[in-house]
């Protein structure tokens, strides 16, 4: 390095690894207090606590997300199903990483329904679920 260029480093901003995470989170949520983010559920998993989480992806990217215990999204997420979320980015400072928090959630096309609810019908048919001799009388 020149002498020219130390020079020029020394007038940088120093910052500790804390209050560049501080900085960076306060920055990603001003700049996206609501957003809607279409992507595929990935690696769901629900928590002890009721908190769910996931992985949103596209062919490109992945971004991590997270739905509280007590938000109700009107649906179960299950991995594979493509959805729109909206909620909030944020950071989670102590990992140098960032999230969505969803806050509603919504299957993604109506090609994408008719499609679960035709894997959830063959499913149902090859249990027996569908079949003749299974199908009771409705009582009186």
């Amino acid at each position: 390095m020149s002498g020219q260029e130390a020079d020029l480093s020394h007038n940088l901003p120093e910052y500790t690894v804390s209050e560049i995470s501080q900085a960076l989170k306060r920055t990603v949520e001003q700049a996206y207090t609501r957003v809607r983010i279409k992507g595929e559920i990935s690696g769901f998993k629900r928590a002890a606590s009721g908190h769910r989480y996931m992985s949103l992806k596209d062919e490109i990217a992945v971004l991590d997300a997270v739905s509280w215990r007590g938000t109700a999204l009107g649906m179960e997420p299950e991995d594979g199903l493509e959805v729109i979320v909206s909620g909030r980015l944020t950071t989670y400072p102590g990992r140098s990483k960032y999230q969505i928090i969803i806050e509603a959630m919504e299957i993604a096309g109506e090609g994408a329904l008719l499609k679960l609810l035709e894997e959830r019908r063959q499913k149902f048919t090859e249990a027996g679920l569908f079949d003749e001799a299974r199908k009771k009388d409705l009582p009186y």
